[in-house]
């Protein structure tokens, strides 16, 4: 399955939530040219759109056993991600590649997916749909919410793994597709006529994104979590099974589907990869109790205007029936230690954290923490929405800090919050998103508007970036404008496509109606580790965005990497001078009621520049003094890598060239330059790999 000749792929499942995930991050591979993948699908609408992006697509179903078995056995690989309690699909599928192997001469591999097939059939009979079903339910008991203390299953564990009961679910078709990896002769070696490996999901959450999702080919949804969200909606308070004691191991979506890829690129690169008996992978990172998830959904509910109280309460019998149809399998024990995955080189770093919060942010926690050491500081009272909270909680440690739980894409609640306020400081910031929130950016305006009715003229200080004058460069060239914050007329004729740049518009637009006075910071890269209280505490994620996204690519890579040749260039600021800047202009517009604002109020935030090549070249030099390459030089990432590692997208192949003239004219005195920026990308790398080496 090397080499010019195509690996045949057939893909069950591929309109799922597992399927298509896996599907994208096939077609993401670096092998990619080289797979001819067929999907099986019951919709011929959804089959022509398969076949328009480039993927051969069979209408019919998984139950239809001659179909299977033909389809199997045209196939070097399986993955069975639907139906995979269906015995008689299992055995059509090992049919058809039985077949496979002896017109062939090679040995097929069949990836069977374990998941939780009465809840999918809950799903198609009482609610009408299809989805991919719940995982690990091979390892549950009957703990109905009442306590934790099972076993913890390891898949490497070969003794463990047989002893689990041939009665639990999924049981049966493991034991089958199992004993076809171990049944016959081949090539008059002791060995079967297929290689079996069985995956396990655990509790998956997120939602999957990408092409397939884009255009409605793939459900974005997981199960477990948005069930039990909806019956909190509906019944107006969290619920839980018992007293929900019992424990779930979970992993997010894409990493699930980076799993299949590492495992597929094992088995090819090493045939005494573990299958059969050796063969079961449990996909887990992390672990969660069924009360701390419920706890979370109730402070959602809360911030929401849903509920007044977050604690969630047992779901009667009479809701479980309404609900669940009658089963307290939400109230099971089903924990696992994905040991083999990892052995086989397969790294999720996500954690129960992720699946439960985002974490508070970056920069926020930054100016936070600079406006708390404040000279002033005792004339603060700061407001801060978290949607952890636990978070909130430690809060209150900071004292003059008030924390609200909600989330900031809560409308009624920022206008609330903001109707409130004298200042408002919006500093939710990603590469691409979040500051492009039009809706939340509208509802702190509203909120604004309400307080300048009370005789107050307020200040919104919002965050947006020097994303907005980027291009599109894809790392060949450096030769692009150099835009200054104290150019009206250039600040003003920045396309209104450009990212952020409706934000920005509609904040200047209120600027001018004169019911509250806006200013636009726009950092530049960001780098460095934060630190201060805030990180103490646990509250404040420390770690920047760009730069890490590089050194984890590179990291898994092998090799520091860049767009194009690197050619393209970007202005820099360390994360606590950037926090500076907020308080001098704070500073500035209270001790100057006619410091810039509006049109007059974009503040760049940079104090050097530096190319693409010259961060790789940096993150290269720190893998080699690191031990983890013998190449401090970078190489081009292909396509399919940015599709991997950046979403598809050659975006830090742009120029974004600036100069902050209007900021060091209110008396912002940054002094950390490039050099500084090159300087802590080893402490980064570091950083970044003791916590993978953490969550392992």
């Amino acid at each position: 399955m090397s080499g010019t000749t195509k690996t045949d792929f057939l893909l069950t499942g591929a309109t799922g939530y597992i399927g298509g995930s896996i599907l994208a991050r096939f077609l993401a591979h670096p092998q990619a040219d080289s797979f001819q993948f067929t999907v099986l699908v019951r919709d011929p609408k959804k089959a022509k759109k398969f076949e328009e992006l480039g993927v051969k697509a069979v209408v019919g179903s998984h139950s239809d056993p001659e179909l299977m078995e033909k389809l199997a056995s045209e196939a070097d690989v399986v993955i069975a991600t639907a139906d995979c309690d269906d015995l008689g699909a299992a055995k059509a599928t090992l049919a058809g590649l039985k077949k496979r192997g002896a017109t062939s001469g090679r040995i097929p591999i069949f990836m069977n997916t374990v998941i939780w097939h009465w809840y999918k059939y809950f799903l198609r009979t009482y609610l009408k749909i299809q989805l991919i079903g719940f995982p690990s339910g091979e390892i549950s008991d009957n703990a109905k919410g009442m306590h934790s203390d099972i076993t913890i299953y390891d898949d490497s564990d070969v003794d463990q793994i047989k002893s689990i009961s041939p009665t639990q679910m999924h049981r049966d078709v493991d034991l089958a597709i199992t004993a076809a990896d171990a049944e016959g002769v081949w090539n008059k070696c002791l060995q079967g006529y297929v290689k079996t490996y069985i995956i396990l999901p655990s509790t998956i959450y997120g939602l999957a994104t990408g092409s397939f999702v884009d255009n409605g080919l793939q459900n974005p949804h997981s199960q477990q979590i948005p069930l039990l969200i909806s019956s909190s909606l509906d019944r107006g308070r969290a619920g839980m099974v018992g007293q929900g004691k019992n424990v779930w191991s979970n992993v997010e979506i894409h990493e699930v589907a980076d799993l299949y890829a590492t495992l597929y690129d094992k088995i090819v690169s090493d045939p005494n990869t573990g299958h059969g008996w050796e063969g079961f992978y449990f996909a887990e990172n992390d672990e969660a109790s069924f009360y701390d998830i419920c706890k979370t959904i109730g402070s959602a509910l809360v911030a929401l205007g849903k509920t007044d109280n977050p604690e969630p309460t047992t779901f009667s019998q009479a809701e479980l029936d309404k609900y669940f149809r009658g089963s307290a399998f939400l109230g099971s024990n089903s924990r696992c230690r994905a040991t083999r995955p990892r052995s086989i080189g397969w790294k999720p770093v996500k954690s129960t954290q992720d699946m439960l919060v985002q974490l508070t942010g970056y920069i926020g926690g930054s100016i936070l923490a600079r406006f708390l050491a404040h000279p002033h500081s005792d004339a603060f009272q700061f407001t801060v929405l978290v949607r952890d909270p636990k978070k909130a909680e430690k809060f209150k440690d900071l004292g003059a800090v008030k924390a609200v739980v909600g989330s900031h894409s809560d409308f009624p609640l920022l206008e609330k919050l903001a109707s409130k306020a004298d200042v408002v400081i919006a500093a939710v910031r990603n590469i691409i998103a979040d500051c492009d929130d039009l809706g939340a950016a509208k509802a702190t305006l509203a909120g604004l508007k309400k307080r300048h009715a009370l005789g107050v003229v307020p200040i919104f200080i919002n965050t947006s970036g020097t994303g907005v004058i980027s291009d599109d460069a894809r790392g060949m060239h450096s030769d692009v404008t150099i835009y200054d914050d104290s150019d009206v007329n250039q600040i003003q004729s920045i396309a209104p496509t450009q990212m952020h740049r409706e934000v920005d518009l509609e904040i200047v637009a209120a600027d001018s109606e004169g019911y509250v006075k806006t200013y636009i910071v726009l950092p530049s890269t960001i780098y460095g580790l934060a630190t201060g209280p805030l990180v103490d505490l646990g509250i404040q994620n420390p770690h920047s965005q760009q730069i890490p996204l590089l050194i984890s690519a590179a990291l898994d890579r092998g090799r520091a990497g860049m767009v194009g040749e690197g050619k393209n260039l970007w202005p820099n600021v360390e994360i606590h001078e950037l926090a500076d800047l907020y308080a001098t202009l704070y500073d500035q517009v209270v001790a100057d009621a006619s410091t810039g604002h509006g049109w007059n109020g974009f503040y760049f935030g940079a104090n050097g520049e530096h190319s693409l090549y010259d961060v790789g070249k940096g993150i290269g030099s720190a893998l080699v003094a690191l031990g983890k390459t013998d190449n401090p030089e970078p190489t081009t990432f292909s396509q399919a890598e940015l599709d991997k590692y950046f979403g598809g997208t050659a975006y830090l192949g742009s120029n974004s060239r600036c100069r902050a003239t209007r900021s060091r004219s209110i008396g912002w005195k940054p002094v950390k330059s490039t050099d500084d920026m090159l300087g802590t990308i080893r402490a980064e790398m570091e950083s970044l790999i003791e916590k993978k080496g953490s969550s392992a």
